[in-house]
């Protein structure tokens, strides 16, 4: 099963949409879709999810597709499982900032594949498949946060 994030974003992400239609015949997938329009698709949407129920999609799917938000992405590279990300362009009215940044360096690292414009979703997928994951490096800010409490709170 697929499970396709479009993000919370108030813009469309009609390309997303169409992507997922091209491969909807070969996988069950199931989306949250957030603003963009969806009429008619032969697959299970869902306007806006709670984020344990998007966590809950994540851990029952085999491949993630996602927007290139970093929410998105961290969820999606935090289980483990294949992930495509697919970068909102503003250029096209899919977002007001440009995407391409994070998901690239975090194709760089081993932790997705990016989704470019001429490769097919399905080539995508494949990639991703196919790829050894690699976990993000987990960052020390709950730590920071912790010794600032803890020095706070023992004067």
């Amino acid at each position: 099963m697929i499970f396709a994030l479009f993000g919370t974003n108030p813009y469309p992400f009609i390309r997303l949409r169409d992507m997922l239609l091209d491969i909807a015949d070969d996988y069950e997938i199931i989306a949250q879709t957030g603003s963009t329009p969806i009429d008619c698709v032969p697959y299970e949407c869902h306007d806006y999810l709670s984020h344990d129920e998007v966590m809950g999609y994540i851990a029952h799917a085999d491949i993630l597709v996602t927007q290139a938000g970093f929410g998105s992405l961290k969820d999606c590279i935090s289980s483990g499982k294949p992930v495509v990300a697919v970068p909102r362009k503003p250029e096209l009215g899919e977002s007001q900032d440009e995407q391409s940044e994070i998901a690239e360096e975090l194709e760089r690292l081993g932790s997705c594949v990016v989704l470019h414009d001429n490769e097919s979703l399905r080539s995508a997928i494949g990639r991703a498949c196919s790829m050894q994951h690699k976990a993000l490096p987990k960052g020390n800010i709950p730590d920071i946060v912790r010794d600032v409490v803890e020095k706070e709170f023992s004067k």
